[in-house]
């Protein structure tokens, strides 16, 4: 692959069929279960585990990936169409909230196995206004990059 994202796959929604080194998805506490969408498992499930057809959802949230592939994937996205680099994407399921934001050269990726996270906006803008000093060399190869 050209830009070394070699892990990102398309998740699943059962527990019992997700990949080795995937998170466990939390539901907000207060969820009640819901109506399983899978014939032959448990009548009530958490949400992020049988409530919705994920494979289904392959082209609009569907894919689980890793935050330094989200970050390299956002890194090496073409800028033009978005004002010259800077953009930012939020979303999540039920079980999980995202945010990249790519602000120049400097990417920042924050994922989140629960939701709700309030106001991720903020805390991101916080982040990467905070930091006076990025590192300057080069810490992808940290990452299997």
């Amino acid at each position: 692959m050209p830009i070394n994202i070699t892990r990102m796959k398309i998740g699943k929604s059962l527990a019992s069929k997700r990949f080795a080194n995937e998170v466990q998805y939390y539901d907000v506490e207060f969820a009640k279960g819901v109506n399983s969408v899978f014939d032959g498992q448990p009548k009530k499930v958490q949400r992020p585990d049988g409530g919705f057809y994920l494979e289904a959802m392959d082209a609009h949230g569907g894919w689980i990936a890793s935050a330094p592939d989200i970050a390299r994937f956002a890194r090496f996205a073409d800028p033009a169409p978005y004002g010259g680099g800077n953009w930012a994407f939020e979303g999540g399921l039920s079980g999980t909230r995202t945010r990249v934001d790519r602000r120049g050269g400097v990417v920042v990726a924050v994922l989140f196995n629960t939701s709700p996270v309030k106001d991720l906006d903020k805390l991101v803008d916080n982040v990467i206004t905070g930091v006076s000093v990025w590192p300057s060399r080069n810490l992808w190869a940290k990452y299997g990059y």
